[in-house]
C-alpha cells in the first residue's frame, strides 16, 4: 500500500451475514411477542381497575344510601347530589348549603350534610 491509498474494507463473510440476519430476526420475534404481552396485561390491568372502580364506587353508594336513610330516619335536613340531579338543582343545592346562615338558621330547616 502506497501513501494516501485506503486500505479496501474487508466484508464479512457470507456465514456471518446469514448468522448476525438470524440473530436479528430472532430478536424481533421476541420482540414481537414481549410486545403482545404488554398488550394482554394492559387489557388485564385495565379490566382490574375498572372492577376495583366499580367495586369501590358501588361500595360508596351503598354508604352515601344509608347515610342518606339515616339522615331521614332522624329527620335530618341534607342536600344530596348524585348523577340523576339537574343542573339547576345542583346549583340551588350548593347554593342553598353554602349560604351563610345564623346559628339559629341551621337549627331549623337549613341543611347542615352535603352527600355528593
Amino acid at each position: 500500500m502506497t501513501y494516501g491509498e485506503f486500505p479496501s474494507p474487508s466484508l464479512p463473510s457470507t456465514g456471518k451475514l446469514k448468522k448476525q440476519s438470524q440473530a436479528f430476526q430472532h430478536r424481533l420475534e421476541e420482540l414481537r411477542n414481549l410486545r403482545e404481552q404488554i398488550r394482554a396485561l394492559a387489557r388485564e390491568i385495565q379490566s382490574v381497575t375498572q372492577l376495583i372502580y366499580g367495586v369501590f364506587m358501588g361500595m360508596m353508594i351503598q354508604t352515601l344510601d344509608i347515610l342518606q336513610d339515616y339522615l331521614e330516619l332522624r329527620k335530618y335536613s341534607y342536600e344530596h347530589l348524585d348523577g340523576s340531579i339537574h343542573a339547576e338543582e345542583c346549583f340551588a343545592a350548593i347554593k342553598s348549603f353554602s349560604h351563610n346562615r345564623s346559628k339559629f338558621e341551621a337549627q331549623q330547616n337549613a341543611a347542615f350534610v352535603f352527600l355528593i
